[in-house]
């Protein structure tokens, strides 16, 4: 990365010493007994509930079909596959067939009326249909269950209610006590963060997310990153620097990446701190260091980043892709008129396509010229599931 240093220095010496103003951004599984998840289950998951969000209920068949057959202990999987069944044909005989096993793996449903057909009774517990005769006594009918009996299916129906109905606290309330139940459950959870984050309903993504992290079990898996940096965000979003780092370790993230989101979120004394601790214990963190200049001068003193950029000039080549980018949306924002004057940003696959915090960065810097355009709509496409935050925030032509 090659700077032109002087211009650059100049530039930013004219800017003010204020701190940038606050940017609103568009902006995965553990299980209580620690069983290991797998990328396949992972992926059959999503794809079956993107499928039946999407009203596709043949893919959304076939996803959990599948499922049930890698994991056929899991009430939840049968219950979604009852679900994507009596959308195809109410009349399928698999349906009471996937419903048995659900409600056998679930015995605290047995009291449900079995005179109600199969499907309604599917469309009841999901929150489709209401018994009562208002809505706010359709919602009390489902929690009054849900807090009865604590079935996982129960507050499934809570948390789909909630969801079809915009009840976002309740939805959270769902998912904290849904979270580390099962491992359909934390996919569901997962899938649903996710989905949420690309509606640009950051809050909401970043609360569910938070829940399934903290929830009691083993570290997350690889597969999970993505609930991770969600979870990570809510805490920073709050300023919460401990759970923060405490999220980071459960999610396998770093703490420099974690110093460089703080920095992305306006968090300058976290991302200091952080990357601090990262630079006592390797003084040669080119990543850390990075983070330290722009949060310092971010903050204070936009000279000192002119001054201290030549020191960058080399190093910034070893430095990882969110360390970079910070870095250059730091200098940017301080004076917009330098975007002129920086290199463009390789992606090189470093950017996460599903990343909700720093995908609309690189968006913000595509439109500027410093990242190129065509790579960041690759890194978006490149999401095998479809579920990507980014989709609204595509660089503009």
């Amino acid at each position: 990365m090659r700077f032109g240093l002087a211009a650059l220095a100049s530039a930013l010496a004219l800017a003010a010493c204020i701190e940038p103003p606050p940017v609103v951004r568009v902006v995965d599984g553990r299980t209580s007994e620690g069983r290991f998840v797998a990328p396949e289950s992972y992926e059959l998951f999503l794809r079956g509930e993107i499928a039946l969000d999407a009203g596709e209920p043949l893919h959304a068949i076939a996803a959990f079909e599948a499922l049930s057959i890698s994991d056929p202990l899991d009430a939840l999987v049968w219950w979604k596959l009852a679900s994507a069944l009596c959308l195809d044909n109410v009349h399928d005989a698999r349906i009471s067939r996937a419903l048995d096993r659900a409600l056998a793996l679930e015995p605290q449903l047995r009291g449900a009326d079995p005179a109600i057909s199969p499907c309604r009774r599917v469309a009841l517990a999901a929150g489709a249909v209401a018994d009562a005769s208002s809505e706010a006594t359709g919602r009390d009918r489902l929690l009054g269950a849900a807090l009865a009996d604590g079935a996982t299916l129960s507050w499934q129906a809570v948390r789909a209610w909630a969801a079809a109905h915009g009840d976002d606290g309740l939805e959270v309330l769902a998912a904290k006590r849904l979270a580390g139940r099962s491992d359909a459950s934390t996919l569901e959870l997962a899938a649903r963060a996710s989905a949420t984050a690309g509606q640009g309903r950051v809050a909401l993504a970043r609360a569910i997310a938070a829940a399934v992290v903290d929830a009691p079990g083993e570290a997350l898996r690889p597969a999970h990153r993505e609930v991770a940096r969600l979870a990570i965000d809510e805490a920073l979003a709050r300023g919460d620097e401990s759970l923060a780092s405490k999220r980071a370790a459960r999610g396998a993230t770093s703490l420099t990446d974690v110093a460089a989101r703080a920095l992305a979120m306006g968090r300058y004394s976290i991302a200091t701190k952080l990357a601090e601790l990262v630079r006592l214990a390797d003084p040669a963190d080119v990543d850390a260091r990075m983070v330290l200049l722009a949060a310092g001068a971010a903050a204070s003193d936009p000279l000192a980043l002119a001054l201290s950029i030549a020191d960058f000039g080399e190093v910034a080549r070893t430095a990882g892709f969110a360390a970079n980018l910070v870095f250059i949306m730091t200098i940017v924002r301080i004076a917009p008129d330098s975007a002129k004057l920086l290199p463009r940003l390789q992606l090189r696959g470093g950017l996460d396509g599903r990343d909700a915090l720093l995908v609309p960065i690189a968006a913000e810097l595509a439109d500027l010229g410093v990242v190129d355009k065509a790579e960041l709509r690759a890194a978006i496409a490149s999401d095998p599931l479809g579920a990507r935050p980014a989709a609204q925030v595509a660089p503009r032509d």
